[in-house]
């Protein structure tokens, strides 16, 4: 699952366009069966918010995912 959301926010934030990840993401819910999918959903909630603000310049939007982006490298 990490993976998966590490593709698609790096996709949305290419193609500024989070059509995939927030359909992963309404999908993927529905299967969420663990404390570590939990904690994943809640790390990677705050991504949508920085990717959707229009107002936020790219450069500033790769910052701010770099440490969502970590967590979900960490193994």
């Amino acid at each position: 699952m990490k993976k998966v959301f590490i593709f698609l926010i790096q996709k949305s934030l290419d193609e500024n366009d989070t059509t995939s990840l927030e359909a992963y993401f309404k999908i993927s819910y529905l299967t969420i069966d663990s404390l570590e999918n939990r904690e994943i959903y809640a790390v990677v909630q705050p991504a949508f918010e920085i990717l959707k603000n229009p107002d936020i310049p790219k450069q500033k939007k790769e910052k701010d995912l770099k440490p969502i982006l970590e967590y979900l490298n960490q193994k």
